[in-house]
Order: C-alpha cells, then structure tokens, then sequence
C-alpha cells in the first residue's frame, strides 16, 4: 500500500511537470502563467515555500511568493552569481560560486533549497527559488530537470509575451 501510494504520487508528479510544459504557450499574460506554473509546482513537488522574480527593465521584480512578508522586495541574488549558476543550483551554494554573506543568510534564513534560474532566449529573465519539500525529502535529479524544463519554457514564453505586447504597442502608435 505505502510503495503504491508513494510510487504513485511521484509518477503524478512528473506527468503534471510534463503537461505543464505542454499548457504554457496558451497564456495571454504573464500574471495567468505565473499562477498556473506555481499551482501545478505546488501540486507536483510540495515545497514549503515558493518565491519568484521576474526581469523588468534592469531590475528584478519579485512576481509571487508564498511568503507575503516579501511583497516588494528585491531580488536577494545577485543577477551575475544567477548568471554563473546557468542552471538548477542546490542551496546552500557553495563559497566557490561567489556567493555573498547576505545572500548567503537570506537563502539560508528562507530555508531556500533550490534556485532556479529563468534564462530565456537571449538573457537572464528572472529567478525560481524553492524551500525544503513537505516530505523533507531531498530533490531528486529528476525533479531539477523537470524544473529546468519548465522554467526555461516559462522564460520564453515570457519574453514570447512581451515582445507580443512591444507589437501590440507599435502598432497602437
């Protein structure tokens, strides 16, 4: 009974992952993706926590937390420490990647387990950052590239979005 139920629910997991990369590019606006993405996240690997911040203009913007005592705060990651992540980095992030003392306690103080990057086709579009996992168990392999997988389509049918509304704009004017 235990090895079904278990076994079950990561196979739900990953079949929600997949399917969510499928269900990105039928959004109209970032703000629809972004809850939809969290939704699904939440229902397939259960962390305790979830923080995201999106690229705008220069700076990055935090676009949703389970956290509401983070409205407005600023991205506590440096985008060149993001950059030299390039992918999927397990927290706490080793002294080698540059990682600063007060970036280093803020991940530490959110119990941030995972940081994602969002490289999008040309640049670095925003930062995924996920606590412990309600079971406490460690995230797999499997889970990171599911997680790749997922912010990079997110990324660019982000920057998709955007560039559709800079269109919408010029054609306007």
């Amino acid at each position: 009974w235990l090895d079904q139920k278990f076994f079950r629910e990561q196979y739900d997991s990953e079949q929600i992952a997949l399917s969510l990369v499928d269900d990105l590019a039928r959004f109209d606006s970032v703000d629809e993706m972004t809850g939809f993405v969290f939704q699904k996240l939440e229902s397939s690997l259960h962390p305790k926590s979830m923080h995201l911040w999106w690229r705008e203009g220069s700076e990055m913007r935090l676009a949703y937390s389970s956290d509401p005592g983070l409205a407005g705060s600023p991205c506590p990651v440096t985008e060149p420490l993001l950059e030299r992540l390039g992918s999927v980095a397990s927290a706490p992030l080793p002294a080698e990647t540059g990682v600063s003392r007060a970036e280093s306690r803020w991940l530490t103080k959110r119990d941030i387990r995972l940081i994602v990057p969002l490289v999008g086709a040309e640049r670095l579009e925003g930062v995924l950052m996920l606590g412990e996992k309600r079971s406490e168990e460690p995230y797999s392999a499997g889970d990171e590239s599911l997680l790749h997988a997922v912010t990079r389509g997110a990324a660019v049918i982000r920057d998709i979005l955007r560039l559709k509304g800079q269109v919408i704009d010029e054609q306007r004017v």
